[in-house]
């Protein structure tokens, strides 16, 4: 079933007005109109007589004109483009009386009519969004952060039994559009960012043609290094609200902090998805920092084997003697990993020794962009040993690491450089850079 995200602007009444122009019937109702112009949805119920009197005469008007307005014809297009799937679509109205009365005219509209296969959903209490107008520009900066916080709401809604964030990224992916046919220009903008940060497709339908525009999301992934550390920055301040950014410019350039430093809806959004694809996973930049150490091994004629997986479980590193007897294990996570994921963490190496219980050492090595980290994760690293090596290993010894990655944790360093990814490769790791835990 497909979900479309579907903004809701005015053009029913425009299109009313410029089909019955020459009707004397009609001059009455576009006072009305004129008089609902500016007002806000707070202002309804003071205005509710004449709205009531406006949204009676255009819905007989719409039963007789299906494709009526942007956002009905934009419905319409998309089922027949899915006329093998049923499609639930999600209106979200502006901070205005005649998007409000737009947005009931096209639910009511597809309920009176049932059409099959079409069912829509619009709750004024949550689906008006509080600020979103275009009179004042500092509301409009309110009601824009209320829109992402909206869409990213919608987004928890959508297949909320699906517990895996990376399995619900993939199913939001395929079955999820934004229609950004209807709506205030300024809303095209941040209605494309959150497609893109979602991979989901748009759509949009000229109201001259009958043709339904599709834009596929693009083929652009995140900056891993770039986007650890934002989110590490980020990270701290949702730990500590007086936390100093280090890269407060780029933060504010990304609109992920607002002038205050306060962080913004778009910048809640960017962590949300961010945790996902880069701390505490599985990432690209992970596997990085991973060949760093394992160049560095090479560079200390270590005798081991890299991913081994003759187990039935993966290591990432594991060491021989000369009988060629493990004896050693070493594994590199992020700094993220274990305050996200303690469990998981905890869980994983009890697995591993099942395999290995009777290994010397057991090496845990975690990267970050920041020194500051290290000591917010000595808590955790505890619980570690605790569960693990003093509970049910005790002969084995473990030993926690921190390792910096020197020269990323600012943009403004990483600026300076030539290429960060650069810096990364042809910066050896050395002896010192492993700091005890």
């Amino acid at each position: 079933m497909k979900k479309v995200i579907t903004t809701v602007g005015t053009s029913l009444f425009s299109n009313y007005f410029d089909t019955t122009k020459n009707s004397d019937i009609d001059s009455s109702l576009k006072n009305h109109y004129k008089m609902l112009e500016d007002k806000t949805y707070s202002e309804y119920e003071n205005n509710k007589e004449r709205s009531d009197r406006i949204k009676s005469k255009i819905q007989q008007w719409v039963n007789n004109n299906p494709y009526a307005s942007a956002e009905i014809s934009s419905i319409h297009k998309t089922k027949e483009e899915f006329k093998d799937e049923d499609i639930e679509v999600y209106l979200l109205a502006t901070d205005t009386i005649l998007s409000f009365l737009s947005a009931e005219i096209i639910k009511e509209y597809f309920e009176n009519n049932h059409i099959k296969g079409i069912e829509v959903y619009f709750n004024p209490k949550y689906d008006v969004i509080l600020d979103l107008q275009v009179k004042e520009f500092n509301k409009f900066e309110n009601g824009k952060n209320n829109l992402i916080n909206k869409i990213s709401n919608l987004m928890e809604m959508f297949f909320k039994d699906e517990k895996k964030f990376e399995k619900k990224m993939k199913l939001l992916r395929k079955n999820v559009l934004f229609n950004i046919t209807g709506g205030y220009k300024g809303i095209i903008p941040i209605m494309t960012i959150l497609a893109q940060l979602y991979e989901c497709k748009i759509i949009y339908k000229f109201e001259e043609s009958d043709d339904l525009v599709s834009i596929p999301r693009i083929p652009i992934n995140f900056d891993p290094i770039l986007t650890e550390s934002l989110f590490i920055d980020l990270w701290f301040k949702r730990e500590d609200n007086n936390h100093n950014f280090k890269n407060e410019d780029k933060l504010k350039e990304y609109g992920f902090i607002d002038k205050d430093n306060k962080i913004t809806a778009l910048g809640k959004l960017f962590y949300k998805i961010s945790e996902f694809k880069q701390a505490i996973s599985e990432n690209v930049f992970g596997y990085y920092v991973e060949y760093k150490v394992l160049e560095y091994l090479y560079n200390e004629n270590k005798s081991f084997e890299h991913s081994c997986k003759k187990f039935g479980r993966e290591f990432d590193f594991v060491f021989k003697d000369e009988n060629e007897i493990f004896f050693e294990i070493w594994e590199v996570k992020s700094v993220f990993r274990i305050i996200k994921d303690l469990d998981g963490v905890i869980n994983q190496i009890k697995e591993q020794l099942k395999i290995l219980p009777s290994i010397v050492k057991y090496k845990l090595v975690l990267y970050g962009l920041d020194e500051r980290i290290r000591d917010k994760i000595k808590a955790n690293v505890l619980e570690i040993k605790k569960e693990i090596f003093e509970k049910k290993y005790p002969k084995i010894q473990f030993d926690p690491t921190f390792l910096l990655i020197k020269g990323l944790g600012k943009i403004k360093e990483q600026n300076k450089k030539d290429n960060p990814y650069k810096v990364l490769f042809k910066n050896s790791l050395k002896k010192e850079d492993f700091k005890e835990i």
